[in-house]
């Protein structure tokens, strides 16, 4: 496949220059959205598509994280979830801690009625039960199965739902404790003034979200290698911001999603930057526009490269779309630009993109579309 002219082969065999595919993607594995078998042609898809990175949001749910894991043995997996809780073992003795806390409540309720009880007594034996049953497999009657993985997950989960894959052949840097993955203090839940299209239902959604699934970025240093002594240093970041066809809130994040960009960048020292977003906001909102301004964020958007008229892009560029049966449900929204890869050269001439379209479209596997960016990543010497 051409891109700008030039084949994928010809940069390879360029001695300075690497070529890096780079996927944003949403992929709706929260709460009543996980799907084992939609999440199976979600993967295969991706695999198809054959990217260096991919970035996603929304894989709150462990068990997505484990299918991740199992078809993509040849990446390395991020993700916001902490090491310990990855483990059924963990979540088992969760379990059964809290069980035998509700066996040992119960008989002394039943020995010492007179004794013990009133409402406090009773909501902590609440909640010591939900607590055991949220650490089960999903054994439980039929109708109570979609609710219980999601109550585990919320109990030790991955809250912000950010997961990274970097292909394996890509040399790069990477400590735990250099992991910089940081939760947004301005969590920007909506608000009925925010958004003209409130209901009910998404209100509900909307609390839910802020309360437990939190948005925020995680931030990966990756050295990219090539030839003899040449490298380049990438700081490769994936964020989620607020809900709302409006929300005021998300330019505060805005402002701590900067904030923590501007510290990584330095304290790792990166050449450039990458980052892959699910925004909620639209092209023209005053978030993406205090990102993409020159004299603010200073990122340039590599779809936007490509399409400058986005009339003429893929579904109008919208990656929030009518056409997609995934969009109506929970929130009905208007067709909208929501995910996003930026870029910026901290170093001159260092990142160069050469194409960007929209992809996992036909047929659509979650409610967002992908965007599917490559760049041109210019290698240098240490003394250079």
């Amino acid at each position: 496949r051409r891109v700008h002219g030039e084949t994928f082969s010809k940069l390879a065999s360029m001695p300075h220059r690497v070529a890096l595919r780079v996927l944003q993607y949403n992929i709706f594995a929260a709460n009543a959205g996980f799907d084992i078998k939609r999440a199976q042609r979600q993967l295969d898809a991706i695999r198809k598509l054959d990217p260096d990175i991919v970035c996603f949001q929304e894989c709150f749910l462990l068990r997505m994280e484990f299918v991740i894991r199992a078809a993509f043995p040849d990446y390395h997996i991020i993700s916001t979830t902490p090491a310990v809780l990855r483990t059924t073992n963990i979540r088992f003795l969760f379990s059964l801690f809290f069980f035998v806390l509700s066996v040992v409540l119960i008989t002394t309720i039943y020995l010492f009625p007179d004794h013990i009880g009133g409402v406090i007594v009773h909501l902590l034996l609440s909640l010591f039960v939900l607590a055991a049953v949220v650490g089960l497999p999903p054994i439980l009657p039929h109708f109570l199965r979609p609710i219980a993985p999601v109550l585990r997950d919320i109990t030790c989960g991955n809250r912000m739902g950010l997961l990274i894959m970097v292909r394996q052949s890509i040399s790069w840097q990477l400590e735990t404790t250099e992991l910089i993955s940081y939760q947004f203090h301005h969590q920007a839940s909506v608000h009925p003034i925010y958004n003209p299209i409130f209901t009910p239902i998404s209100m509900v959604i909307s609390w839910f979200n802020a309360t437990f699934l939190h948005r925020g970025i995680l931030c990966v240093p990756l050295i990219v290698t090539g030839p003899g002594n040449l490298r380049t240093r990438l700081l490769l970041s994936n964020a989620h911001l607020a809900t709302g066809v409006a929300n005021p809130g998300r330019l505060d994040q805005i402002v701590e999603l900067e904030d923590t960009l501007t510290k990584a960048t330095q304290h790792f020292k990166a050449d450039c930057l990458i980052l892959s977003c699910d925004s909620n906001a639209d092209t023209n909102q005053p978030e993406m526009l205090w990102l993409c301004a020159n004299n603010q964020g200073g990122f340039s958007d590599s779809f936007r490269m490509c399409f400058p008229d986005l009339s003429r892009a893929k579904h109008g560029g919208h990656t929030w779309h009518h056409s997609n049966p995934l969009t109506r449900g929970n929130l009905i929204e208007p067709d909208q630009r929501l995910d996003y890869i930026l870029f910026k050269d901290l170093r001159p001439t260092t990142l160069r993109c050469l194409s960007s379209d929209i992809v996992l479209d036909t047929p659509p596997e979650s409610d967002h579309f992908g965007v599917f960016t490559t760049f041109e990543i210019v290698l240098h010497r240490p003394s250079d």
